[in-house]
């Protein structure tokens, strides 16, 4: 079954305040902008507004509709569901917790159809715009584009329309009692709504990973061998070899998403063997094998099959910290972006799925990300403030040093001894595992042109780079040092940057929002040392701003590349330490032990810089050590740093030298 959610925001005007409601073309061949209430970020306003709700359920299915998550109110635990109207086809029934329950009919008898050739509901009303989607709206529909047969000119589609009104009742933050009635459309069909991406002949899929120039290099690459460079791994043969394996035994790795707690995760449950699943998708896309295809196909469906994310469990796991590893919903997160990404690398490929698997896959994707995004975003307000993605930040908590039980707040010293920085715990939120969840949300928001949710993950990015990046490149996460593994907080930093690069590249790709790439954001905003303006006690962390130099998810790469070169090449690493518990100095050199290339490849393919080439390629002539392979990392098959954070680049031969296969 797949949940379709569109909106048209309705807003409240301040006496104060104008707000202005920026309606979007529903077609993606128009610029996308927001569909979200433009607010002043110097005032305060309690928004409260309903947003239409559509969506799309198989004929004689059922599913409970969460009208109320994408409304916005002040206080959603004071908002009660106090009428419904009869739909004109289906029966409904309103559910204690406010949701409500709806069941299709079997058939289009006695119904009012839509049978034109394309079954594309028509959504060019205001009430329904296409690209004003809320959090729960679901990602693209199947494209069968190039699924077509000869006769799919004479066949004809048939869909049942069905509509009913709801009423709320609330309070406003001033105690006074607001009514408002929100409409739901639903359409009834098992057939697909066709993909009308004008640039999904360059761009694979819903995903926006790839393109077909890209495609072709890697083909090539598979049918010739490569090998990036002297220390490189050879993932080509890697990855031939692992996909025969796969195709012998494809659900040997199957993973278990629910309850696991912190042994069950990456190689128990979630095994760091299963990512043969997405090198496989990969090498069947670039070679276009639609046998292999359909074993990955038949495959994710197994895998959708048996991990019900309607479960109580997972029914009440927005109550549940996401980044905790007593849940581990972190290490499931990246698995779902990974199959995520696999299963749109070979949907236009395969033959094996039918509509309704399709349907299927997609809503599973979207029920996670619904899921994620509900646990996220009750969350952070408590750290944040009311409204932080409108807004900006009006607090930021949890206040004082980061505690020295959890990580050290204070992991870096000068050749004296002296601390540089002392990390706040209030930075903690922009923790790798909260990424991992992020771009996994941002992700399927960007395919499923689910406007709310990009723009709540692209703020948190945002805020990342203002209050978790110091003005020199620095991240907070270094705090993660140890006696035993001084640069411990420089491999973490690279796991969130590597999900913060490919949020960017995605976005790129995407380009729904052209004049504020995530790859072009600078700032110099931050919270200073002391003040007061955002903590109620003085800001307990160091300075994450001078007032003058910008900082970006570059300057944070750079920053990182530092960590592999000397302060005569422009480096940190003979300049900064680790001052351990018995008082010695370690160098903080990644030298040997840390030494991605995935990263900052992908990077390059956007910025097509010489210093980030010189980086992942490791030039020795400008200062960097040789290339050497290390076995570093989680879910990535072989356990390769150079497959990305938890393996989600897949394999770095896919990125390496394609910058001028991207952004041209």
């Amino acid at each position: 079954m797949k949940l379709i959610q569109k909106s048209q925001v309705l807003c409240i005007v301040s006496l104060a305040i104008v707000v202005s409601a920026i309606l979007v073309s529903c077609n993606k061949d128009s610029d996308l902008l927001s569909d979200f209430i433009a607010r002043d970020t110097n005032q305060d306003l309690a928004a409260n507004f309903i947003v239409d709700d559509n969506f799309t359920v198989i004929p004689g299915g059922s599913q409970t509709l969460d009208v109320l998550g994408n409304d916005n109110f002040s206080d959603s635990q004071e908002i009660t569901i106090t009428n419904i109207s009869n739909p004109t086809q289906g029966d409904i029934t309103l559910n204690e917790d406010n949701t409500i329950e709806y069941v299709a009919p079997d058939s289009a008898s006695d119904s009012v159809l839509d049978t034109s050739s394309d079954s594309t509901p028509d959504t060019s009303s205001d009430d329904t715009s296409s690209d004003s989607t809320p959090d729960t709206s679901s990602d693209s529909a199947p494209d069968t584009s190039s699924d077509s047969t000869s006769d799919t000119s004479t066949d004809s589609t048939s869909e049942i329309i069905d509509t009913f009104t709801y009423t709320i009742e609330t309070e406003d933050d001033n105690g006074e009692l607001i009514s408002d009635t929100g409409n739901v459309t639903i359409v009834v069909t098992t057939d697909p709504i066709p993909d009308t991406d004008p640039i999904s002949d360059v761009v694979n899929g819903d995903n926006y990973l790839f393109t077909d120039q890209a495609k072709n290099t890697l083909r090539e690459r598979f049918e010739n061998g490569y090998i990036a460079g002297p220390g490189f791994n050879d993932d080509i043969a890697h990855v031939i070899s692992t996909a025969a394996t796969f195709v012998s035994d494809p659900d040997q790795y199957r993973p278990v998403f629910g309850e696991l707690d912190f042994s069950q995760s990456w190689n128990g449950e979630i095994n760091n063997s299963g990512h043969s699943l997405h090198t496989t998708a990969v090498y069947a896309y670039a070679i276009d094998d639609v046998s292999i295809a359909n074993t990955v196909a038949t495959e994710l469906l197994g895998t959708v099959d048996a991990n019900d994310l309607y479960t109580s469990y997972w029914n009440n796991s927005s109550t549940l910290r996401w980044d905790n590893e007593d849940e581990n919903h972190w290490v499931m997160s990246t698995k779902a972006k990974k199959m995520k990404d696999s299963y749109y690398f070979i949907k236009n490929l395969q033959t094996v799925l039918t509509d309704v698997n399709k349907v299927t896959i997609e809503a599973w994707f979207q029920r996670f990300a619904e899921l994620g995004y509900n646990a996220l975003r009750e969350r952070m307000p408590r750290y944040y403030g009311a409204n932080w993605e409108f807004n900006g930040i009006s607090k930021f908590n949890n206040e004082g040093i980061y505690p020295p039980e959890y990580g050290n707040p204070k992991p870096i010293q000068d050749g004296l001894g002296n601390d540089l920085f002392t990390m706040s715990w209030a930075q903690d939120n922009f923790n790798n595992r909260n990424y991992d969840i992020i771009a996994y949300l941002h992700s399927w928001a960007v395919g499923a042109n689910n406007l709310e949710i990009e723009h709540w993950s692209r703020e948190f990015f945002k805020i990342t780079i203002k209050y978790g990046l110091f003005s020199d490149g620095t991240f907070w996460e270094m705090q993660r040092a140890t006696d035993d593994d001084p640069t411990k907080g420089v491999y973490y930093s690279w796991v969130t940057i590597g999900e913060m690069v490919e949020m960017a590249h995605v976005d790129a790709m995407a380009n729904h929002f052209p004049n504020d790439r995530l790859y072009d954001y600078s700032t110099t905003e931050g919270i200073l040392s002391g003040s007061t303006n955002l903590t109620a006690a003085g800001y307990a962390g160091s300075s994450t701003t001078d007032g003058t130099t910008e900082k970006s998810l570059l300057t944070f790469l750079t920053a990182q590349s530092k960590y592999l070169r000397t302060a005569a090449n422009g480096g940190w690493n003979d300049v900064r330490f680790l001052k351990n518990s018995s008082n010695t100095l370690i160098p903080l050199s990644t030298v040997g032990t840390r030494q991605p290339s995935a990263v900052p490849a992908m990077a390059n393919l956007y910025y097509k810089s010489q210093d980030l080439e010189d980086l992942y390629l490791y030039n020795t002539a400008v200062g960097y050590p040789p290339k050497v392979s290390i076995e570093e990392g989680y879910m990535s098959g072989v356990a390769d740093e150079d497959s990305g954070p938890w393996g989600n680049l897949i394999f770095g031969s896919m990125w390496y030298g394609q910058e001028n296969n991207f952004f041209n």
